[in-house]
Formats: C-alpha cells, sequence, structure tokens
C-alpha cells in the first residue's frame, strides 16, 4: 500500500530530490526541512518506521513531501539491519515524483537498489548518503557484503558522508574521494533550548541514553560504576531493551542500586528535562555508526564519556572541553568517571558552544553540494 502525506508549499523550488530512507526518524525533521528550502524535496520512506524504534510518527512538522510504502521488514539483530523489502513501490512513487536526483540511505534493502535502477535506466543522478564505518559495520571481510557494497557504490554518482570515519568507509569500497562530501549527522536539537542545570545538584549526575541491549556496553557499564561505588554519584538511564533485568541484578549485588533512577523510554520532545538534570552522559558502545545522543547532551551542556567505537565521538568531542574519548572497558570508564566526578561542575555554556557550527542549514548546504557533484 502506497500513502501520501502532503504539504502546501508557498513556492516552489528549482529541482526535484527524491530521499529514501528506511522509516520515520523524528531527529531527521529539521535536516529535511532545511534541505526543502534549497530544492523541491519528496521524502520517500520505505516503511512507516524501523521495528526496534519507538519513535512517534508525527508528520505535522515535515515541509517536505513524504511518502510511505508499507513495505514488510525482517530484522536481523546480529547485524543489526532492518531490511525493508518494497520493490514495485518505489518505481510507482518514482514514477509519480519524476525528481532530477535520487538519493538513497543504504545499499541494503531492495527499495536502495530498485530506486538506483530507476534513476540509471533514465540518466538521473544518485547520491548515496552514508553513516556506516570500518568500526561500526559488521561485514567489513565478508567476500559476498564487500562485492555487493563495492556494486552498489559503483552505481552511484557522489556520496554524503556524515563524518570521516564514514568517508574513509566509502572509498574502502571504491568511492572517489572527490565526489565525497564529509557532513556531521545531526539530531533534532529543536526541543533542548536550554543548557541551563535543573534539579538538584549535591552529587554528579551520571545519564544513560538508549538502549539496554549488548552493543551498547551497559554490561560493561555497570561493572566500571561497581568499581566507582567510592564516589558521589546518581545514575539516570533513558531507556529499555532486553538487559534491564540483568542491569538491575548486576546494580543490586554491587550495592548501587538505590543510586539509579530508571525511566524508561523517553520520547525525543521530553528528553530536554532529562539531559538538563545531568552532569555527565556516559556512552559506553561497543558498536555505534553514530550516537545522536552525544550531539544531543553537548547542546544541553553534558560533559560527555564517549566511546571511541562511536563516530560522534571522534568527530565531536574535545579532550578535556566537552568531554573525553573512551575505550569501551570496565577499567577505561573507571578512570573515566574517576576523573568526571572530580572535575565537574562544568561550564555548561562552554560546552553548549562547541556543537555551534552544526545546524540543520549547513547540513543541507552539503548535501546540495553532494547533489551537485552528482550531476557534474
Amino acid at each position: 500500500m502506497l500513502m501520501e502525506h502532503k504539504v502546501i508549499r508557498t513556492a516552489m523550488p528549482r529541482t526535484k530530490v527524491a530521499l529514501l530512507t528506511n522509516g520515520f526518524t523524528p531527529n531527521r525533521v529539521p535536516l529535511w526541512n532545511a534541505l526543502n528550502q534549497l530544492c523541491d524535496l519528496t521524502v520517500v520512506l520505505l516503511a512507516p518506521t524501523e521495528k526496534q524504534r519507538q519513535w512517534d510518527l508525527t508528520f505535522e512538522q515535515v515541509q517536505a513531501d513524504v511518502w510511505i510504502s508499507g513495505s514488510k521488514q525482517l530484522f536481523f539483530p546480529k547485524l543489526d539491519w532492518t531490511l525493508n523489502l518494497a520493490v514495485m513501490s518505489i518505481y510507482k512513487v518514482l514514477d509519480v515524483v519524476q525528481p532530477h536526483t535520487v538519493i538513497v540511505g543504504g545499499f541494503e534493502s531492495p527499495g536502495y537498489w530498485a530506486a538506483c535502477r530507476w534513476a540509471r535506466k533514465r540518466h538521473i543522478p544518485v547520491v548515496l548518503w552514508m553513516g556506516s564505518t570500518l568500526l561500526s559495520s559488521r561485514t567489513v571481510g565478508n567476500l559476498v557484503f564487500d562485492f555487493i557494497k563495492r556494486r552498489f557504490i559503483s552505481k552511484c554518482d557522489a556520496f554524503y558522508s556524515y563524518g570521516r570515519c564514514s568517508g574513509e568507509y566509502l572509498q574502502r569500497y571504491g568511492a572517489h574521494a572527490d565526489k565525497i562530501v564529509t557532513g556531521v549527522n545531526h539530531s533534532n536539537v529543536e526541543h533542548l533550548e536550554s543548557c541551563d542545570r535543573i534539579g538538584p545538584a549535591e552529587t554528579c549526575a551520571l545519564l544513560y541514553v538508549g538502549q539496554l541491549i549488548p552493543r551498547k556496553g551497559v554490561i560493561e557499564l555497570f561493572d566500571s560504576l561497581a568499581r566507582v561505588s567510592d564516589l558521589p554519584w546518581s545514575l539516570t538511564i533513558a531507556g529499555d531493551g532486553e538487559l534491564r533485568s540483568e542491569l538491575c541484578a548486576k546494580a543490586e549485588q554491587n550495592g548501587f542500586a538505590d543510586r539509579i533512577t530508571w525511566q524508561g523510554y523517553v520520547q525525543q520532545q521530553n528528553l530536554s528535562q532529562v539531559y538538563r538534570s545531568a552532569d555527565v552522559l556516559l556512552m559506553p558502545s561497543l558498536n555505534e555508526v553514530w550516537g545522536l545522543v552525544l550531539n544531543e547532551a553537548l547542546m544541553s551542556g553534558l560533559y560527555v564519556l564517549g566511546s571511541n567505537r562511536a563516530a560522534a565521538s571522534l568527530e565531536l568531542i574535545q579532550p578535556g572541553v566537552n568531554g573525553e574519548i573512551v575505550e569501551p572497558e570496565p577499567l577505561a570508564f573507571e578512570r573515566a568517571i574517576r576523573k568526571a566526578v572530580k572535575f565537574g561542575p562544568f561550564d555548561r555554556s562552554r560546552i553548549r558552544e562547541t556543537m555551534s557550527c552544526v545546524t540543520p542549514q549547513g547540513e543541507a548546504a552539503k548535501i546540495m553540494r553532494a547533489i551537485e557533484l552528482a550531476h557534474s
């Protein structure tokens, strides 16, 4: 089933762009809107949302046209892949939209291959929007997957990568450096209007935001916390997942269960209060493509202890200014937590200022540059 969500515009930009992505992600809305100011944008969702996500589907603030293909989904936990099976519906929507440029958000779903095939037959340029890195990919070195990646990348005319690590990934599989525009993964920070601290601040307030699943490194994080029980701290966890009961038991066994506040999943528009009530964000991911919670934490003035396996840490953390880049293992995080607890209080305004160069308008301009390269 193909559904259309239309938005009335006051002006018609010059070039038509179709952007294909797995599903609705609220953090992308400001970037979509900024891009829509520079072109006539249609966002094509291969599915309403990804199976493992709990985001609210709210399209009211999207200024671009949005088409939803109601395709079936397959989720592969070991690869952290959501495979959307849309094919014919992608041909149909592109036949209607008739874009001058097609942007695809990956290579793993048949819908992306269908869009690429549709565009190549009509001599329409294709831009690949990529965030995967050599650190995050679980298929690097696999002969079959390496062949598939090289094949798909060879069919693309230009690339928008969020982060230098993603650019290196693209080059490994045959993309030319002069066709890659490097950006920064952008989160919806419109709800993060202030970085002022709120709530009690007697002890250092630690914060974890994310899924409670193995690749997020939460088990290792709790091992680190068991080693710093001599320090004054509290921990808020905004998120849920399969490991919650195991984490509760570990906290009980190590005597710090009474220091933890479990908030469960928090919708994006309600996160500001959570961030502003904390001092230090803990992001111990063992495998992470980017880590948008790091963007949000810095915008909220938090000092960040970020895993060196996450591209966001490598791109956004300025050691000693807004955080530390940490090896995601218990001893390293123990040392980092000890240092951070003793280092505070933090200059939250200065930390927020380190994110001033990351804007949806800036990233939209970079995407337009990638479109220009695709046409050149």
